[in-house]
């Protein structure tokens, strides 16, 4: 009985350490998973980045032109065309 027991014991132990070597194997896995993933939070961080840096150009572009000479002497045409195109229905 004492040898079944033993014999029971080492079965138990394998199994244990299969599923150790398993759940080791799913960490390293989950490791790897998890530094893409960051790797790929950081490109998207970055390409983030450059979005705002150009939304801030584009803005300066339009602020420039709103505030140019050209653009506040056709005001008064830009108003005419509104109100005319508003008759054209």
């Amino acid at each position: 009985q004492l040898e079944q027991k033993n014999e029971s014991l080492r079965q138990r132990s394998t199994q244990l350490e299969q599923k150790n070597e398993s759940l080791r194997q799913r960490s390293t896995q989950l490791e790897q998973k998890n530094e893409s993933l960051r790797q790929r939070s950081t490109q998207l961080e970055q390409k983030n980045e450059s979005l705002r840096q150009r939304n801030a150009q584009f803005e300066q572009k339009l602020d420039s032109i709103y505030n140019s000479a050209s653009w506040k002497l056709t005001k008064p045409l830009r108003k005419i065309k509104m109100i005319l195109g508003g008759f054209k229905k």
